[in-house]
């Protein structure tokens, strides 16, 4: 059981990392192409922040929203890489578990 929790517990690490490091891309890739984003564009990234931070990573792109409101082609694709992404991490501590249970 211990060895359950130290999993998720590094899955919540890795999930709490990839929030930040969202952010830090969506403004480096901002400055990279010179870009000045109009007031209302603004407010949708800031909307697509505040839900990561009010419903966390996982929930607010498995199920809140697949934010149509963002016409951005890459960040569509990194947020269907991240979904799977999450539940490929998901399968996969689910193999380890029942294989550890096996070994019991």
């Amino acid at each position: 059981m211990e060895e359950q929790t130290d999993r998720i517990e590094v899955i919540d690490r890795m999930i709490k990392g990839l929030e930040s490091n969202i952010a830090v891309l969506l403004e480096e890739r901002r400055k990279l192409t010179g870009t000045d984003v109009v007031e209302q564009d603004t407010d949708k990234w800031r909307n697509v922040s505040y839900r990561i931070q009010e419903e966390g990573f996982e929930y607010c792109f498995k199920h809140y929203s697949d934010f149509p409101e963002i016409v951005d082609g890459e960040f569509h694709q990194l947020r269907e890489k991240v979904v799977l992404n999450m539940q490929e991490m998901r399968d996969f501590v689910r193999i380890r578990i029942a294989e550890t249970n096996m070994g019991l």
